[in-house]
């Protein structure tokens, strides 16, 4: 069993992983897009703030590097970086979102859990909303709060802390 539990969460953490990778490097475009600036220049102001992150797993940490990649390196007004940055490293935690429904739709494939698309957009829009008021440091207690989401989606929260023990890991990703 000890075995076939390990695989269970290899698995997952290919999975989470390689999910948060291919979100993060969706955001590219869509943030160069937004922001009206090349690729190459978004990702050479985002490089060091991404840098500091993966090694802290804070993005709140990141900030600092964040603000002076974007003076810097795209050019943004004081007065604008200065605001529109912290709000949304304070705000917007795709990972959070991305991870908690990677996880529900994987113990629900284990054990054979029906999801309807009413439950998964209650269980996302749940998750988005406690997202808004967590801080924005490692394992800020993510899955604690969506507790009561996974149980309304019937997963069985043991699976759930199981896998809580390598989020650590695709939280870099």
């Amino acid at each position: 069993m000890g075995g076939e539990l390990g695989g269970l969460i290899g698995v997952h953490l290919l999975f989470n992983c390689g999910l948060m990778l291919a979100v993060t490097l969706l955001l590219y475009p869509v943030s160069a897009a937004g922001g009206r600036v090349k690729i190459a220049d978004f990702a050479r102001a985002a490089a060091p703030a991404q840098l500091v992150a993966i090694s802290t797993h804070s993005s709140l940490a990141s900030l600092p590097a964040l603000l002076e990649g974007a003076r810097t390196h795209l050019r943004m007004p004081a007065e604008s970086a200065s605001f529109v940055l912290p709000l949304s490293t304070a705000l917007f935690k795709a990972n959070r979102t991305v991870s908690s429904t990677a996880k529900l739709m994987f113990v629900a494939h284990i054990f054979n859990i029906p999801l309807s698309a009413g439950t998964l957009a209650v269980f996302v829009a749940t998750v988005i909303l406690t997202s808004l008021a967590m801080a924005g440091v490692p394992s800020g207690g993510t899955t604690f709060r969506t507790f009561p989401a996974y149980v309304a989606a019937g997963i069985p929260l043991e699976a759930i802390v199981v896998l809580d023990s390598v989020d650590a890991i695709a939280d870099i990703f």
